[in-house]
C-alpha cells in the first residue's frame, strides 16, 4: 500500500514541478501544452468512470485508480491556478 502511494506522490511532484516550469517559461505561448494536459485529464477521467462502473476489476487496476482520481482532482486545480496567475 505504501509503495503505490510513494509512486503517486513522486508522479504528482514531477507533474507539479513541470507545470510550474512550463507556466513560468511560456505564459501565453503554451497552447499545445494546454491541449496535452486536457488530453491527459480526459484519459484519466474516462479510466476513473470505467473503474467506478465495473466493480470486479483486477487488484492492480484498483490501486491505479487512486492515481487517476488524484489526476482528475489535481489537474483542474493546477490549471485554474496557472490561468489566474497568467491573467494577473
Amino acid at each position: 500500500m505504501a509503495k503505490w502511494l510513494v509512486i503517486n506522490l513522486r508522479r504528482a511532484v514531477v507533474l507539479i514541478t513541470l507545470l510550474i516550469v512550463i507556466g513560468g517559461i511560456m505564459r501565453w505561448d503554451w497552447v499545445p501544452i494546454i491541449w496535452l494536459i486536457v488530453a491527459i485529464y480526459f484519459v484519466a477521467l474516462i479510466r476513473v468512470i470505467i473503474m467506478l462502473t465495473i466493480p470486479d476489476l483486477p487488484k492492480n487496476w484498483r490501486l491505479n485508480m487512486y492515481g487517476q482520481i488524484v489526476v482528475v482532482i489535481v489537474v483542474p486545480i493546477m490549471f485554474g491556478l496557472f490561468y489566474l496567475n497568467g491573467m494577473g
